[in-house]
């Protein structure tokens, strides 16, 4: 009878994955690239909000680290974004294959300890990283990550250059890792690290304090919205991929 049961659960996830596959070809010949920019879109807004999460969570402004479920919101997504969403609430409501589906779920536990290691990493050096961006020895490029800058600090202590390079090179090593989570997490073949990376350094440049270093976008799409940020207005003259201090 179990057989049976899971056979019946198997026909009925092939029956609507075929309906569905003649709805996305029919709409991909209609819609592709409205499609394919609406899902990058859903994307990286689930994007900005982990990685605002992970910032008010390493700097103390929230007590909980949110990590969303990979997949957690595909039947809201459905018709709107990707088939592979599709096909893994089809698993999730069928489940014809658990222990596949099980490996995935424990996939996911991997990720989330992974992301709360890097959160609590990150946590613990908040405190020097902030101290010194006031002191202009770290700055925020323009790719997500924190660089070394000479600063008056570290000209005349040799020791204390290399703690804050060490602590540059520590912060970016979590950071990347992070990144590449979030990309895994999505699911997305359509999602790259340069997204994450490029979302990042958005997201850091809207928590920048005033004299903050930073580097401003490359000449394209997202330099033009920068411009039109409060920081952008504020730096009339400020040109692409160039340091500067946050007004």
């Amino acid at each position: 009878m179990k057989k049976t049961h899971d056979a019946k659960k198997v026909v009925a996830a092939l029956a609507i994955l075929t309906v569905v596959g003649c709805v996305l070809r029919t709409e991909h010949h209609i819609t592709t690239e409205h499609k394919i920019e609406a899902h990058v879109v859903v994307e990286i807004i689930q994007v900005e909000s982990a990685i605002d999460n992970m910032e008010d969570y390493i700097s103390g402004e929230v007590d909980t680290l949110e990590i969303p479920e990979p997949g957690s919101d595909d039947t809201a997504r459905l018709g709107t974004t990707s088939a592979s969403g599709i096909v893994r609430w089809i698993a999730r409501v069928f489940d014809p294959f658990p222990t596949a589906y099980a490996q995935a779920r424990a996939q996911s536990g991997d990720s989330s300890t992974k992301i709360r290691r890097i959160a609590e990493m990150r946590k613990a050096r908040f405190g020097e990283i902030k101290k010194h961006k006031g002191q202009g020895c770290i700055g925020e490029d323009n790719r997500g990550y924190v660089a070394y800058r000479e600063c008056p600090s570290c000209a005349d202590d040799a020791s204390l250059k290399t703690k804050v390079q060490k602590l540059v090179q520590d912060e970016n090593k979590d950071r990347k890792e992070f990144y590449r989570e979030l990309v895994r997490q999505s699911g997305s073949r359509r999602l790259s690290l340069r997204d994450v990376e490029t979302t990042s350094a958005r997201k850091m440049r809207e928590r920048l304090q005033a004299g903050d270093w930073f580097q401003t976008p490359e000449a394209g799409k997202e330099f033009d919205a920068f411009k039109t940020t409060d920081v952008g207005k504020k730096l009339t003259s400020a040109q692409a991929d160039k340091w500067y201090q946050a007004p």
